[in-house]
This record gives C-alpha cells, sequence and structure tokens, in this order.
C-alpha cells in the first residue's frame, strides 16, 4: 500500500464518519453491521424487482453476522421510522415484502456515487 491507498482510505473513513452520525436515515444505515447489510439487500431486491421478505433476508445474512431477532428488529424499526414499507405479497398472502421508500433509494444511489469518487483514484 502507498499513500495514496492511504488517502483513499482516509476518506472512506471520514465519509462514514461524517453520515454515522446522523439523526436520520445515514445514521440508521451505519447503525451495525447487519443495519447495512439489511438496508442492501432490501435496496438491491427491490432495484432487481425481486420480492424479499423477511425468511430470505434471514437466509442470507449469516448467523454468526445477526440473529433472526435482531433482522426482525431492524425491519419494525425501518417501518416505524417510515424508511421501509411491508406489504403482503401477491404469491403467498402469508408472507410480508419490504421495500425502500423513496428517499432511501436516493441516499443509495448519492451514497454509491460518492463511494464511487472515493475508490475512483485506485
Amino acid at each position: 500500500m502507498n499513500k495514496r491507498h492511504a488517502k483513499i482510505l482516509g476518506n472512506f473513513l471520514e465519509d462514514m464518519l461524517q453520515i454515522s452520525t446522523s439523526k436520520l436515515f445515514p445514521g440508521f444505515f451505519y447503525r451495525s453491521r447487519a443495519h447495512a447489510m439489511v438496508i442492501l439487500l432490501i435496496t438491491k431486491s427491490h432495484i432487481e424487482e425481486r420480492d424479499v421478505g423477511f425468511e430470505e433476508i434471514c437466509e442470507i445474512i449469516p448467523k454468526h453476522i445477526s440473529s433472526r431477532t435482531t433482522i426482525k428488529t431492524i425491519l419494525d424499526d425501518g417501518i416505524k421510522y417510515n424508511y421501509f414499507k411491508k406489504i403482503k405479497s401477491n404469491k403467498d398472502k402469508r408472507k410480508k415484502i419490504y421495500f425502500p421508500k423513496e428517499e432511501i433509494i436516493s441516499f443509495m444511489y448519492s451514497w454509491i456515487q460518492r463511494n464511487n469518487e472515493i475508490f475512483k483514484n485506485t
């Protein structure tokens, strides 16, 4: 590694520190690895036009990173803070599907752009 890499790592750290202290969605996103993984999974599924429910999320995120209870709490908090919406599946009425709200999609696109800017110098 060289000084250029150190600068990139510093820029990424600075960005994480800046947005993780927010009381709004950015702080929620960076609250834990599990939060980030749940949000990334829900947003990715939405962009790919795939349904994702609680059981799929629990299957994808390793148990040593997050328990089912923690995932459920993240989802419930996301609904409570109006970051996600939850609807019944058309295919299986027992299944609840999670979607990111529009402001979350906008944040994630700008987050991708910021990270592209940070890492483009590698």
